[in-house]
């Protein structure tokens, strides 16, 4: 759906939760009347959309990344967790007392002397403050979330694309799913020495396939698609600079366009799209 243009897969799936049209295992809600109940906190539980957004996370920015784990801290979830000594202190249904709060702020500001303690007015939005800053610090230094990155930029197909690489996978496949299934499971992976992942994270399609540890057989139809995406991608990103729309004639003629290179892809490059697409999906 072209929605997916404007907003986040995350966004809207936090909007189809709240409307009611998907439910998450870790709510485990069921319906009484015209409210939900969630079952795993006995309590009535009316569903807050989180602010949080990847892009901030996965920004290679650290006021961005700062953002995103604080929105986070907001509105947990399943996203957020912190153990303290082995014992779970932050989520979804785990909220510590302010005395356990400035115990912990003490230990961590190693402040014994009553008069030398650090006592916020809200001892718990100071150790989630404590967190955040100290956690985004890390992840901006270290090369996690631009490897994790890397990976996910594996997936040029989104879930629309995959089922009709699928298809025509498995029409190349004399209609045996079977068949299909076993070349993915024995799909050749690209030997190298290593691979060299957040150091910049790749850019453009062509880019983010080099991060992908499956062999690329050569296959005209493939380079085209990723050359069409490549195209589309570029004026997707000016429209978006630019607060317009994007134009509904180009976007139904590039997708006319990649409907008609998927008719010719190659099992081998079929199966390049999907194992990459799977990789991806690993990681999100």
């Amino acid at each position: 759906h072209r929605c997916k243009y404007r907003r986040t897969r995350y966004s809207l799936q936090q909007e189809l939760i709240r409307i009611g049209h998907v439910q998450k295992g870790w709510r485990r809600t069921k319906t009484e009347g015209d409210e939900q109940v969630t079952e795993s906190s006995n309590k009535r539980d009316v569903f807050n959309p989180s602010n949080y957004s990847p892009l901030d996370l996965f920004s290679q920015n650290p006021a961005r990344i700062r953002k995103a784990l604080t929105d986070l801290s907001h509105n947990m979830q399943n996203n957020f967790r912190v153990w303290c000594n082995g014992k779970q202190i932050f989520g979804e249904y785990e909220d510590p007392t302010e005395n356990e709060c400035q115990r912990i702020l003490d230990d961590i500001f190693h402040h014994s002397d009553a008069d030398e303690r650090f006592i916020p007015s809200n001892a718990k939005s100071a150790l989630l403050n404590v967190i955040t800053r100290t956690a985004s610090q890390v992840l901006d230094r270290e090369s996690l979330l631009s490897n994790i990155l890397s990976m996910q930029r594996l997936d040029v197909i989104d879930g629309d694309g995959a089922v009709r690489v699928y298809e025509r996978l498995v029409r190349l496949c004399e209609g045996s799913d079977v068949e299909a299934e076993k070349l993915l499971d024995e799909a050749s992976l690209l030997v190298r020495d290593g691979l060299v992942l957040g150091e910049g994270a790749p850019s453009g399609v062509h880019g983010c396939c080099d991060s992908s540890p499956y062999i690329k057989h050569d296959c005209h139809s493939l380079d085209h698609i990723l050359d069409e995406i490549i195209q589309f991608q570029t004026h997707l990103s000016e429209w978006t600079k630019e607060g317009s729309r994007p134009d509904e004639e180009f976007m139904d003629a590039s997708h006319a366009q990649c409907i008609e290179y998927v008719n010719n892809l190659s099992k081998e490059a079929c199966v390049y799209l999907l194992q990459n697409w799977l990789l991806s999906l690993a990681l999100c």
